[in-house]
């Protein structure tokens, strides 16, 4: 999700063997150094998978290591994204904010490692609904079939996770980097958990068959979405690629999109519903889409003035903003 400015350079040895004087090829070396940077991740997810070490030590590594991380690419667009959007959504102190957004995300990551160990009872016990909440969720338990929409706020694996163990039966619609890891143990975390993942470039034929079977599709489009379809509209006061994916499903479906996010409150976890968003079928299609996305980024909106220190401002939000690539130059 990140680009930066090229700059002109001598042209390299396209492939093959070494460059004169017997250095490799600069392509070659940084491809090499790529695939070796995702083979030590894939490693170290994979023992984060295992009973070794303590996920709250990981946690206390991650916190710990925050302080360093002020030049890296995530922190260069958190602060972008907040010189872009954070007066719009209430933020007085951006540095406190700042390092209350990596505090969070070390301790989201926390709990992805205890979800990737397969041992789910703690899930049920860690997070609680509200009454408007549970009566969504009540309503998921009709098998009716129903768009969970969602942003990347709170806990969005944990919210899929606590609904499978509840009993709604369904998946959510995942971004897949087929040479990302993490992409990769992300989809095993969700399997282990009771959720499926669709690819969400997949034939839109197979999600509309899960919705037409009952069952609930999650998907987040709070941030922009490649290989799909996006229309341009306001997000946080900002022009922002939104997927129209929310709309396209309920428009498709006849299926009503409900809002879920699962936020950290005190030492626990809590699901806040907003009231569901329906496609009138009857309405100019272009309109009525457009409507659709708007109240959803309404709620989107909503939630990151409620909870800000629990959106991921460190993701390229508005990365195709002329204005975004400018901050992060």
């Amino acid at each position: 999700m990140h680009e930066s400015q090229r700059r002109s350079a001598p042209a390299a040895p396209l492939a093959g063997g070494p460059a004169a004087g017997g250095t490799p090829p600069v392509r070659a070396r940084h491809a090499w150094g790529k695939r070796a940077r995702r083979k030590l991740r894939s490693l170290a997810l994979e023992a984060l998978a295992l009973p070794l070490v303590p996920p709250a030590l990981v946690g206390v590594a991650l916190r710990a290591a925050a302080p360093f991380a002020g030049r890296s690419r995530a922190v260069r667009t958190l602060r972008a994204n907040l010189a872009l959007a954070g007066a719009a959504a209430g933020v007085v102190d951006a540095r406190a904010l700042e390092r209350a957004v990596l505090r969070h995300a070390a301790l989201q990551f926390v709990s992805w490692v205890r979800l990737s160990r397969a041992r789910g009872a703690w899930v049920l016990a860690a997070v609680r609904t509200t009454p408007e909440a549970e009566q969504a969720l009540q309503a998921l338990l009709g098998g009716q079939g129903a768009i969970v929409a969602t942003a990347h706020l709170g806990e969005w694996e944990l919210l899929a996770a606590y609904l499978a163990r509840r009993g709604v039966q369904g998946g959510v619609i995942g971004l897949e980097r087929r040479e990302d890891p993490t992409s990769a143990w992300l989809a095993r975390l969700r399997a282990a958990n009771g959720v499926a993942t669709h690819a969400h470039d997949g034939p839109p034929r197979a999600l509309l068959a899960e919705l037409a079977a009952g069952r609930v599709l999650g998907i987040l489009t709070d941030l922009e979405t490649p290989r799909s379809d996006q229309v341009l509209l306001p997000f946080l006061g900002v022009p922002a690629h939104c997927a129209s994916a929310p709309a396209a499903l309920a428009r498709a479906s006849g299926r009503p999109i409900v809002p879920l996010v699962c936020v950290r409150e005190g030492g626990t976890w809590t699901i806040h519903a907003s009231p569901a968003l329906r496609f009138d079928r009857q309405a100019a299609r272009a309109g009525e889409e457009r409507r659709l996305l708007l109240e959803l980024n309404a709620v989107y909106a909503a939630w990151i003035r409620r909870w800000p220190e629990q959106w991921a401002w460190h993701q390229p939000r508005w990365r195709r903003q002329g204005a975004a690539r400018q901050l992060l130059d």
